[in-house]
Formats: C-alpha cells, structure tokens, sequence
C-alpha cells in the first residue's frame, strides 16, 4: 500500500513477475495490488519520478499473501555499497526528457512536469545504473546556486507562477528540506552518505533577469557550499553542462517553434568562468577529492523533449560521457 502527500505524484512500480491488478485510491492513500506472482523470490522497485517540486511520496508499507516474506537484497545486487548524489536543475532530473517535441509548452504538458518528466532516463539514473550504484537525485526546475528563474517563466509564459511550480528556492533551501514543498522540513542527511557528489547547479544564475551577482560573490557562495553543506568525506565532481546541452524553448520564434540557446554566447562565457573561478579557489583552498568535468558538446546533438530539454538519446550521450570520468575517478 502506498500514501501520497499530493495524488498528482506519478510514480512508477515495477516487479519481476506478474501484472497489476489496478490502483484502488482512497482519500490520499492508493493501494497498488499485483496478481499473478509465482511462489518464487521477487524483486519490486518504486520509483518517484517527477521531482522535488511536484510533492512528496510516502511508502506507507507492504501487504504479502500468507507465507510470503522479505528477504535482504544479495549483496552483489545491491547498489547500496555504491552510493552517488547528483544536485541541479530541469536540465539534470529528467524535465520533459519524454515530450513529444520540442514545441511543447507549459499550459500544452496539462498540470506541469510530472507528465512531461521521468527521472529514470535523466543522465544521472542512467550514470547510476552503468555503474549499479544507489543514486539520491536533487533537483528543482528553474533553481540556481543564488538566483531562481520562477518570475522570468511566470512573464515567459503568461500564466501564474504557482501553476508550474509552488516556490522557487536556491540550492541552499531546497538542498536541505526532506519534503520538497515544505521549507520547514529537514533532511536527515546521516541516512545517505555518497561516496561522490555531481555538482550541476549553476545555469539558471546566468539570465539577465535576474542578472547574475558579481563573480567574487558567486564563488564565495558556490565554495561555501561545498565546504558547508556537501559530505566533506566524498569525491566531488564539479559538472560544466556543454553549451550544446543547454536549450530552451523560445516562444516568440517563428512557426513551427524552434529552440534557442537557454545562454547566449556571453552568458554561456561567463558562466564557464565563474565555473572555473570557482574551481580553481577551491583548488587554492586544498579541498580535497575535488575535480572538474566538462560535457562534450556532442550530447547536444539529438531531438528536444519538451520546452527544449534533452530527450533519451541526450541524456544517453551524456550518461556515456561522465559515466567512465567517474568510474576511473573512484575505481567504480
């Protein structure tokens, strides 16, 4: 039986044998039953796949036929020995990775991204999966390290703010909640300790509205941060997203719609430096199992998902990129 804080949460349950029955929804509580299992061992998985925005899931608990019992996972199955935590934005947890084309609009998905989005194909699932290692995926459309984009969407696409997504925090606020829409919330950090930290937050910093701060501010904010919130015992990966990966939709474009550089040109550059500005005060800093990787600019070149937004093929491309960075980083 599951309990869902908000029933427009989409969550995907697979098992290894059988069929669903169907959903019973009663009041906020959903009861899955699956038929057809046989009296075999079975492996179930859950798994929530719009993100921190959208809501909460709760796992109110499991109901077996008489004699059935749970087993522990067999320890060369089991991705817990290998844990990965990935932090960014729309472009880093699956955004609209499963929309039609890239002519979608926000009032054109019905509700907003949980039915345009599936993290199970966003790059670090995928990154996750090559390397059977747990993954704890924090992201929230339109956040940056300092800025947040909610007001420039809410005047991009002519509609209510809230219709999209109810607040729109920096990294510093929604890193630290347990329930995404709960600013009051805490998350028990000592019940997930990665091994290694993929830092892609940082592009929606760079729009002219609002403009960016000061470079000197930005990393002083970004290396805080690292020092202050992350594991200190993990690797950490500082992740430049390649030019080409970064598009977004542009509404005032010519019929068909096309997509457009989410940066142009100097906002692209003055990310990249504040990047690398970043990195290399850190570096000064001594922090140590710190590295850098760059996107290669060949993962842009497949088809959109929604409002511009890699596809599967794209976040493929970049899974086969950082998936080897990091297996020869940490001997995964």
């Amino acid at each position: 039986m599951f309990s869902f804080a908000d029933l427009n949460q989409y969550v995907a349950f697979t098992a290894t044998g059988g069929a669903s029955s169907g959903m019973a929804i009663n009041g906020n509580t959903a009861r899955l039953e699956i038929a057809g299992l046989s009296l075999a061992q079975q492996t179930a998985t859950i798994t929530k796949i719009d993100e921190s925005s959208e809501g909460s899931l709760i796992v109110a608990g499991f109901e077996l036929d008489l004699g059935g019992r749970f087993l522990p996972m067999p320890a060369a199955a089991s991705p817990l020995g290998r844990r990965m935590e990935l932090l960014g934005d729309s472009l880093s947890i699956g955004f609209g990775v499963i929309g039609i084309n890239g002519e979608c609009t926000l009032t054109s998905c019905s509700g907003g991204p949980c039915l345009i989005s599936d993290a199970r194909l966003s790059y670090p699932a995928l990154v996750a999966e090559d390397l059977n290692a747990g993954l704890h995926l924090t992201g929230w459309s339109a956040a940056g390290l300092t800025n947040g984009r909610a007001a420039n969407y809410a005047q991009l696409y002519g509609q209510p703010m809230q219709t999209y997504i109810a607040q729109d925090p920096n990294v510093d606020q929604f890193y630290l909640r347990g329930d995404g829409t709960n600013a009051s919330s805490v998350y028990n950090f000592s019940s997930y300790q990665p091994q290694v930290i993929v830092n892609a937050i940082g592009i929606n910093d760079f729009h002219d509205s609002p403009p960016p701060p000061p470079m000197a501010t930005w990393v002083a904010e970004y290396t805080r941060f690292t020092l202050d919130a992350l594991n200190p015992s993990a690797t950490i990966v500082m992740l430049q997203l390649s030019s080409s990966f970064v598009t977004a939709y542009d509404p005032t474009s010519s019929d068909p719609p096309q997509t457009s550089s989410l940066l142009d040109p100097n906002q692209y550059q003055r990310y990249q430096a504040y990047m690398q500005a970043a990195y290399a005060t850190m570096q000064s800093l001594g922090v140590p199992k710190l590295s850098y990787f760059v996107l290669p600019e060949s993962v842009g070149d497949f088809p959109r998902g929604c409002i511009g937004h890699p596809n599967p093929q794209g976040n493929r491309a970049a899974a086969d990129a950082l998936t080897p960075f990091i297996r020869q980083l940490i001997g995964w």
